[in-house]
């Protein structure tokens, strides 16, 4: 097996790996903003205190979401090659 054929057969097991989580990254990344979005946007004291906290979570799970989709998106499939 050529270096070649075996970056193939990485990439496209990245590939079918991320495929297979990739709806579950979805549901938890929705779930995640669904609940600390709403805090962020409270208004009052509370609301100060727990804005910084809930935009951070909230944009910590989008990115880490972006890190599990294939292409020039996401990191998934790009780290095999380098590896």
């Amino acid at each position: 097996m050529t270096e070649a054929e075996d970056k193939a057969l990485r990439l496209q097991a990245a590939l079918d790996g991320t495929n297979e989580i990739g709806l579950a990254v979805l549901a938890t990344t929705l779930s995640i903003v669904a609940v600390f979005l709403p805090v962020g946007l409270m208004g009052g004291i509370p609301g100060q205190f727990f804005r910084q906290f809930a935009v951070t979570i909230s944009a910590a799970a989008d990115e880490e979401s972006m890190n599990h989709r294939p292409g020039p998106l996401g990191a998934s499939a790009l780290s095999i090659l380098w590896a």
